[in-house]
């Protein structure tokens, strides 16, 4: 599979990716909400992914590699609504093949009766391709994870066909089922980019059959996609548009994704690199209104930002929410106050660098902020739940394990000022 990267580019944002570890938990000594390490000691952890069941109670899965034996082991975890902390670890059999790096990592979702389903990315040997085979698979669990079904390709026709699918994306859909879109691979390798695919299931066996979504996306970065109650679907990617452009764009659906509009480009930024920032965006939805974030290198707009989009795919509102950041997420409390999570490089006083997670929510047109990680690490890839109409649950990974944070949603208390629209003040500033 012929793919057009730039390696230097490709090594600058990979930087910290995927750090690859049975899991036990250990409380760090900072502040009055701990943080625990969930990942087990003597092994690598990486891929962290957060999202809820049927009853909205939080799960975590992460993956561990044997320092050791290399072997690859993949953990989900749901939590105990009374103390806010994570369970015992359920082992999910994930091949060995299975490929590990963060824009494409293993998942968990739940469908409305219950059924577990863990979508993972293979990779094997392929003559002539320098990146190998790669296969978008999925297995389901009907007993809370204790047996799973053997694993399926969503695009059997494709990997028959020796046509690479990766960085895939998921979620619940209105009607229950799990919705699933994944780059796959042009039939003629000279074309550019990679296409956006979507399939979902239908009931207890069946996947629908994989449709294309947009031609030419671009070809490394982690697919969002989210629900809303209606019906209504997003699927939020970076896209490759004329002139190695890599602006963020999303394709929406009104009926669980039996019909999809086309693809709007609502981004704007006009960022142009020669090669894949291996950085995807982040997507939730309420009501008729979806919210995005993502991170853009774009000169004098550099950073990380957030927009809220209508049900049709216009831009409300949008913010440049920190400079320095990278890898954002978003949650939604019940309220509909926002939940942001982020790195962010800084200097210590040493002139050592770091990374800390950052998270952030709303309170009207005010934003607070709070630093979560313990200090002096190398934190990045964070993600982040509503816990109930109070709590909230943060996960990352920081020198190579995976820890998590429970906190009240009042402890983000940092004041960063006043909401600014970038839209009505016609400036690129922070808010």
């Amino acid at each position: 599979m012929k793919f057009k990267f730039l390696g230097l580019a490709c090594l600058i944002f990979i930087m910290g990716a995927c750090k690859q570890s049975s899991p036990t938990e250990t409380q760090s000594e900072t502040a009055s909400f701990p943080s625990f390490q969930i990942s087990g000691k003597g092994r690598k952890a990486s891929c962290v992914y957060l999202t809820k069941d049927e009853h909205s109670t939080p799960i975590i899965s992460w993956v561990e590699i044997d320092t050791a034996s290399r072997e690859k082991a993949f953990y989900f975890a749901k939590m105990n609504t009374g103390d806010e902390k994570f369970g015992q670890p359920v082992s999910v059999p994930i091949p060995q093949n299975t490929s590990i790096h963060e824009e494409g990592m293993p998942k968990i979702a739940v469908k409305a009766d219950g059924t577990l389903l863990a979508l993972f990315e293979t990779s094997e040997p392929l003559e002539g391709s320098k990146w190998g085979l790669g296969d978008v698979r999925y297995m389901q669990s009907f007993d809370k994870g204790k047996t799973w079904t053997e694993p399926r390709s969503v695009s059997p026709e494709d990997y028959a066909a020796q046509r690479s699918s990766s960085f895939s994306g998921l979620t619940r859909l209105s009607n229950g089922e799990i919705g699933m879109a994944w780059l796959g691979t042009h039939k003629d390798p000279s074309k550019e980019g990679r296409p956006v695919k979507f399939a979902k299931t239908i009931g207890r066996d069946s996947l629908s059959s994989p449709i294309v979504l947009d031609r030419k996306a671009c070809e490394c970065c982690r697919i969002a996609m989210a629900g809303n109650a209606g019906g209504g679907l997003i699927v939020a990617y970076r896209d490759l548009r004329e002139g190695e452009i890599r602006d963020i764009s999303v394709i929406l659906s009104k009926d669980n994704g039996e019909n999809f509009g086309a693809p709007i480009s609502f981004s704007g930024d006009h960022w142009k690199i020669r090669g894949c920032p291996h950085n995807g965006p982040a997507v939730v939805a309420r009501g008729n209104r979806f919210f995005v974030t993502w991170f853009t290198g774009k000169e004098r707009i550099s950073g990380v930002h957030y927009a809220e989009l209508d049900s049709l795919g216009h831009v409300e509102t949008r913010e440049n929410i920190a400079p320095e950041g990278r890898f954002i997420q978003i949650g939604l409390m019940p309220n509909a106050d926002r939940l942001l999570a982020y790195s962010e490089d800084y200097r210590d006083e040493n002139q050592h660098i770091h990374s800390r997670i950052m998270v952030e929510r709303t309170d009207g047109k005010k934003a607070f902020r709070k630093e979560v990680s313990r200090p002096d690490s190398q934190a990045n890839y964070p993600m982040i739940e509503a816990v109930d109409k109070t709590d909230v649950v943060v996960a990352w990974t920081s020198d190579d394990q995976v820890f998590y944070r429970s906190l009240p949603e009042q402890t983000i208390d940092e004041p960063v000022g006043e909401i600014l629209d970038l839209l009505s003040s016609g400036k690129n500033k922070t808010h």
